[in-house]
Parts: structure tokens; C-alpha cells; sequence
């Protein structure tokens, strides 16, 4: 992995913006153009991953944007890890993720950062993403699709009738696009959000999984039961406790956890020691440790799916996920698709697929598991039969 740190800002930022790149070297520029350097007179931190450095993009943000920090990876780590990665490196108490094919504004971006401030129950916060050609992309604001969402829009149900609460669940296109409104989940493209919402989701990575899996197979429900709390429901007693009176469940662990977590206030423990001028402590050794052992997106979904997911678990933990159309941000949707549509567009399906089989399939039933498959499987073939009667080349199953 190699790294352009850039220049690090003489305090903490308010923002951090981490943006994942992929063969996107024209798009990045005018994203990075459009990023403010401070809001509301604080510094701004932007973190670039970019998976296929090879490209250009590095020699470009070296040499136009010499205060974004810029990390090159060694292989196509995918969506959700790229970012994990750059949260790791992140200092700033709230943080974006933010797709390369956007272009920003600072109007905007103080509007959503001040409205998390007042409303500390907003978990994940979504302006409205316009194409373009100026038409709103839907997928910005979204329910948790049923079955019958997802016919409805397969069959051209959902554009036959936008504004029919019983035909549209699925976009939400019967709600005024200039208003703001709780959603099931928003675009991976914009998610704006605090550190503190991440870490009450954040969930063991797949080796840590794994590791608990063969647990499972060798202990007792009771010991199973409490290895799995310690490791990744401490930091969603903790987020819960703090919102309202908390259970017994939600006591001992999440104190430790709690205590751990004020003693690595500095955002920098996993950086190196360049961050913090050359100082290490056990503590944040410990808190390295922890961090390296969770993600934010689940790893096991490469390139979609993965914000639906990290959608799913915020609003089970609690938070509210928001979308807010008096702001608009451009994203140039399909940019990096278009080139091999088809294989994406059965690749974004599969991931969906895969997502509800996770989190609507928890005692891993037969049926339930070929009802998704099923259903999945037949709403890509229809998608995909619709897309090429049309001579369409854009991914727009989601």
C-alpha cells in the first residue's frame, strides 16, 4: 500500500471525506475541485483509495490537490473494504463516503453536516443526487424493498404509476423530491454520517467471523452467545444506552468499551506514529487492534449491496436514515458501468440477493433462502430482457 499523506490538518477535522476510486481519473478531478477545504471554520480531511492506481489518478492528486491524502492499494480491494480502509485513516468526527463520479458544494455539504449536529438521531444522511441531465437519481432515496416493490418495479408498475403510494414503495417517488423525509435506505454514493453511529454497527470482519463460526460449531449456546456480544454488540449497547435507558444487556462489556473509547479520543491510534508525533500507548494499541478486528461495510459484498446492508443494520441499531431534498449534490451515475452492463447489472442483483439472505434469513432456512433466489433470479432476467428491448445501456435495477 503505498501513501501520498498530504497535509495533514493543525487540528482535528469536522469532516472527513473518504472517496474510492476505480478507473476514474476524469471523474475524481472535478470531484476533488468540488470539495471545500473548511466548514464553518473548520479544517476538511479527504481520503482517496483508489483501487486501480494505475490509471494516473495518483500523479493527478499529487500534483492538483496536494493536501488530499492519497492511498494507493496494491489490488482491487472492492467498494467496502477501500472504504473501511480509508475510515481507518479518518480523524474527523463526521464522515462521508462519496463516490468519485460527484460533484459537490459547499452550501450543501454545511446544510447536511449542521443538520447531523442538531439531530443526533439521524444515523445516515442523504441530499438529493441529481444526474446529469438534472433528473434525480431515485436510488438516493429508498425503502428496504418487499417482494411486491420489487415486482412492481421489474414489471413498470412503479413508472407507470410515480405517484401511487401502493405501486411506487420502492424509489418512494410519491414523495415530494424537494422535501426531506426518513427512508429505508439511501445511495452508497453520498452517505454522510458520525463516527460515533459507525462504531455502534461496526461488525467483526470476515476472519473474526469465521473464527466465531468454528466457535459455534465447538461451544454451547451460553459461551457462544457472550463471545459473539463481546466482539460485536459492545458498541451497539453503548450507542442505545446513550440514546435511552438501557437493559442489563446493555451493561458491563459496553462500560469497558466506553472507557476504551475516551481513552482513544485521538482519531490517530491507527495511523502510525507520524500522527501522533512519534507517541504510542497500550491503550491505543489495544484500540488499533479492535479497530483492524471490525468493519463499517461488510466485506464479503465486493462492489453493491454493501450500502444497503451498512442501511439495514443503522436503522436496526436505532438510527434514523434520512434523506434531505433541499440540497443537491451531481453524480455522474453509471459512469463506471456502462462498459460492461450486463455484468454488472447481474452483479448488482446477486449482491441484493445476497444482502436479504443475511439480514431476512437469520435461521438460514431452505425455503426462505430459494424464495429470495428465486425471486431475485426472476426480477434480474426480466430487468435485464426489458434493458435490451429498450437499447438501454445504464444499470438501473436499484
Amino acid at each position: 500500500m503505498a501513501a501520498s499523506p498530504g497535509a495533514r490538518p493543525s487540528v482535528t477535522p469536522l469532516l472527513s471525506i473518504i472517496i474510492v476510486a476505480y478507473r476514474s481519473r476524469d471523474e475524481l478531478g472535478p470531484c476533488l475541485a468540488s470539495l471545500p477545504r473548511a466548514l464553518a471554520g473548520a479544517p476538511v480531511e479527504v481520503i482517496v483509495v483508489d483501487n486501480s492506481p494505475d490509471d494516473g489518478a495518483g500523479e493527478m492528486v499529487r500534483r492538483d490537490f496536494p493536501w488530499v491524502r492519497y492511498l494507493a492499494a496494491d489490488e482491487n480491494l472492492g467498494f467496502g473494504r477501500a472504504n473501511n480502509l480509508g475510515y481507518r485513516q479518518a480523524a474527523g468526527d463526521f464522515i462521508l463516503f462519496l463516490n468519485p463520479d460527484t460533484v459537490a458544494n459547499e452550501p450543501a455539504l454545511e446544510h447536511l453536516v449542521r443538520r447531523l449536529q442538531a439531530e443526533p438521531d439521524i444515523g445516515l444522511l442523504s441530499p438529493q443526487l441529481v444526474q446529469a441531465d438534472g433528473t434525480m437519481d431515485l436510488a438516493c432515496r429508498r425503502s428496504i424493498p418487499t417482494l411486491w416493490d420489487g415486482f412492481c418495479r421489474a414489471s413498470g408498475l412503479a413508472a407507470a404509476f410515480p405517484r401511487r403510494r401502493r405501486f411506487a414503495g420502492y424509489n418512494l417517488t410519491y414523495l415530494p423530491a424537494d422535501g426531506t423525509h426518513d427512508v429505508g435506505a439511501i445511495n452508497g454514493a453520498f452517505m454522510l454520517t458520525r463516527r460515533a453511529v459507525l462504531e455502534s454497527v461496526a461488525e467483526p470482519t470476515a476472519a473474526v467471523q469465521g473464527i466465531l463460526q468454528e466457535k459455534t460449531e465447538r461451544t454451547e449456546g451460553g459461551d457462544t452467545k457472550q463471545t459473539q456480544l463481546s466482539v460485536s454488540s459492545v458498541a451497539s449497547c453503548e450507542k442505545r444506552a446513550a440514546v435511552r435507558d438501557s437493559g442489563p444487556e446493555c451493561r458491563g462489556p459496553s462500560q469497558e468499551h466506553a472507557e476504551q473509547a475516551e481513552e482513544s479520543s485521538d482519531r490517530a491510534n491507527c495511523r502510525g506514529p507520524e500522527a501522533t508525533g512519534g507517541k504510542s500507548s497500550a491503550s491505543s494499541a489495544a484500540s488499533c487492534e479492535r479497530e483492524t478486528h471490525t468493519q463499517i461495510f461488510d466485506e464479503r459484498f465486493f462492489m453493491y449491496g454493501d450500502d444497503l446492508d451498512l442501511c439495514i443494520r443503522v436503522a436496526r441499531a436505532g438510527w434514523r436514515i434520512v434523506y434531505d431534498g433541499r440540497v443537491r449534490i451531481v453524480h455522474l451515475k453509471g459512469v463506471s458501468v456502462a462498459k460492461d452492463y450486463e455484468r454488472m447489472a447481474r452483479a448488482i442483483f446477486d449482491a441484493n440477493r445476497d444482502v436479504y439472505l443475511k439480514h431476512f434469513n437469520p435461521r438460514g432456512s431452505r425455503l426462505v433462502r430459494w424464495k429470495f433466489r428465486f425471486a431475485f433470479g426472476l426480477w434480474k432476467t426480466i430487468a435485464l430482457l426489458r434493458a435490451r428491448l429498450r437499447g438501454r445501456r445504464r444499470v438501473r435495477p436499484l
